[in-house]
């Protein structure tokens, strides 16, 4: 696969140590992601901009990210949160008097079904 580092060599006007390597923004600070890669170093300003990194530093570079402190293997590391189930814990006593109330409504609708028609049929015999 080819990477796009020999157009950005082309391009006299770009810095690598200031600029993103994939939307040209100027740096304010520390980069997203950084690669030592052929004696230069190439930025990306956001994730969007490092998942584009392997178009520019070709595949299989981690072992050339210099700060790979700021991340959990590949990935950033985020504050892990706990989520809980949004289904429980809210009024499920009317719930399940809810459900005990249809389940009495639907048998009550079923025995006069079979009333009816074991009257029906008797009629129809006689």
């Amino acid at each position: 696969m080819e990477t796009k580092i020999a157009n950005i060599e082309e391009d006299t006007d770009f810095n690598h140590s200031l600029q993103c390597i994939h939307c040209k923004c100027l740096l304010n600070g520390k980069p997203w992601l950084s690669v030592n890669y052929e004696e230069k170093i190439y930025n990306a300003c956001k994730y969007n901009c490092g998942v584009k990194m392997h178009l520019y530093v070709g595949t299989n570079y981690w072992e050339k990210v210099i700060n790979k402190e700021d991340f959990n293997e590949p990935r950033p590391v985020f504050q892990v949160r706990n989520i809980t189930d949004i289904t429980t814990g809210f009024d499920m006593e009317q719930i399940r008097y809810e459900i005990a109330k249809e389940d009495e409504r639907i048998r009550l609708i079923e025995e006069n079904y079979e009333n009816e028609s074991s009257n029906s049929d008797e009629e129809y015999f006689e």
